[in-house]
C-alpha cells in the first residue's frame, strides 16, 4: 500500500542513505558511479509514488518506482523542482524487517538504531542539478551489499540490503548546496561532501553523523561551509 503523507516519520529516518550503482539525469549532465547490473528474473514491479518534499510533505510531482525480485532491488526517482547548480545525492533507507520496528508502519526515527528491524542508510546515486531543476536517479542494489552505509561508520546498525521483497525502503534526495569543484566529487558521492556537517536529521544539531569526525570514509566526504540538507523522500512499502 502506498503512504502518501507519512507524517508519522521524524527527519532522523530520513537523511543520509548507501550503495553501488548507476545515476543518470537530463540531457547534458555526466552519470556518476556506474555499476554494473546483474542479471535478475522474476522481479515483482511496485507502483510509481509520489516523491514528496520534506519536511511538510507535499507532492513535488516527481515520481519513483522501484522493482523488487529475491536478489535485489532496482530503483528510478525522478526528482523535481530541484536547484540548478546545486549537488545533490540519492539516499537508500531500508528497513529489511518492518515487522521489528517499533514506531509502527512504515518505521520511524528512532527504528534507525533499532536491530529488530535489520536498517541502513546507504549512497544511491549523485549528480549536479541542470539548469531544469530535474534529475533522474537510477541504480541498483543487491542483496547482502552493504557498501557506502552511513550507518557503520558512526557505529550505529548496518546491515545492507537483506530482505529486499518485503522491506520499507525510503529514498531521500539529500541537497549540498551550490557546487564547489574544490569538493568534487564528494559532494556527489557522500552524506556530507561539501557541508559543514551530514545534515541529519538537519544542519547544526547534535546527532552520530552531525558529530562524525572520522576521516572520509565510504558514505563520509570532505567537508566545506555548504549546508546539508534532505528535502525530498519517496516510499515504497511492500
Amino acid at each position: 500500500m502506498t503512504r502518501k503523507h507519512p507524517h508519522s516519520l521524524p527527519l532522523a529516518a530520513l537523511a543520509g542513505i548507501i550503495l553501488t550503482l548507476t545515476a543518470c539525469g537530463e540531457a547534458g549532465d555526466t552519470p556518476l558511479e556506474p555499476n554494473a547490473v546483474p542479471t535478475e528474473v522474476s522481479f515483482t514491479v511496485a507502483p510509481s509514488v509520489d516523491v514528496l518534499t520534506l519536511p511538510d510533505f507535499t507532492p513535488t510531482g516527481g515520481t519513483s518506482t522501484i522493482q523488487r525480485g529475491p536478489n535485489g532491488v532496482d530503483y528510478q526517482l525522478e526528482a523535481v523542482g530541484l536547484t540548478p547548480g546545486h549537488a545533490a545525492t540519492l539516499w537508500f533507507l531500508v528497513f529489511n524487517y518492518p515487522a521489528g520496528c517499533t514506531t509502527g508502519a512504515p518505521c520511524g526515527g528512532d527504528d534507525i538504531v533499532n536491530a529488530d528491524a535489520r536498517p541502513d542508510m546507504m549512497f544511491a546515486a549523485g549528480r549536479v542539478v541542470g539548469g531544469s531543476g530535474t534529475a533522474m536517479f537510477a541504480g541498483r542494489r543487491s542483496v547482502g551489499d552493504g557498501s557506502g552505509s552511513a550507518n557503520g561508520p558512526v557505529g550505529l546498525p548496518a546491515f545492507g540490503l537483506e530482505n529486499p521483497e518485503d522491506a520499507i525502503i525510503f529514498l531521500v534526495v539529500h541537497d549540498h548546496g551550490p557546487v564547489d569543484s574544490a569538493f568534487l566529487p564528494s559532494m556527489v558521492k557522500s552524506i556530507d561532501g561539501g557541508c559543514s556537517d551530514a545534515g541529519v536529521p538537519e544542519a547544526g544539531v547534535s546527532s552520530p553523523w552531525n558529530d562524525y569526525a572520522g576521516p572520509p570514509a565510504g558514505a563520509f566526504g570532505v567537508r566545506g561551509s555548504n549546508t546539508c540538507q534532505s528535502i525530498q523522500i519517496a516510499v515504497h512499502a511492500p
